[in-house]
């Protein structure tokens, strides 16, 4: 059987010294260019974030202004299903409602942005005088509600310009 002899491998050759001075680091283009892969990748990062944190808001409003309606149509339905009169008030968005122990008036306050209910007691002559219960529908910013009355039945439509639906609320008396 015949061995390989080695050379052997000097330590302190002019080679050995030169590939041990120049692979101690990373020369300036690799940390460049690594740099460069985590700064595109934190604004990528980032702008996901904001993208996700502004979808959560959006869904968030858009649960919101659901429960409101949801609350208005519970509550208007009673009050206009009890009613003796409902009536339109045509010098701003009041509708007043009248059962036989309170007059309701529903009114949109266009600053805010609110739907707003107020109930006061009736007195012995019938007028409304202490207020009973107050409560607020907020509503989207651009939210532009009708009200229609036919004989027996009150629709209030909330719709919102550029948007495809709307919500509509129908009370029969």
């Amino acid at each position: 059987m015949q061995s390989k002899t080695r050379i052997p491998f000097k330590v302190d050759s002019p080679i050995s010294r030169h590939r041990a001075s120049t692979r101690r680091g990373f020369t300036l283009v690799e940390m460049i260019a690594v740099l460069s892969t985590l700064l595109l990748l934190g604004i990528a990062a980032t702008t996901m974030l904001a993208n996700v944190a502004d979808i959560g808001l959006q869904h968030r409003r858009a649960m919101e202004e659901r429960s409101a309606v949801l609350r208005f149509a519970e509550t208007f339905r009673d009050d206009v299903g009890g009613s003796i009169d409902v009536v339109l008030l045509d010098d701003a968005w009041l509708l007043r409602v009248v059962q036989p122990n309170e007059v309701v008036e529903y009114g949109w306050n266009r600053s805010s942005r609110e739907l707003t209910r107020v109930a006061r007691l009736r007195n012995d002559r019938g007028e409304a005088e202490t207020i009973s219960s107050t409560d607020l529908f907020p509503l989207t910013d651009r939210t532009d509600p009708r009200v229609e009355i036919e004989d027996s039945r009150v629709r209030v439509v909330l719709r919102e310009p550029g948007r495809d639906g709307a919500w509509i609320v129908e009370a029969n008396r």
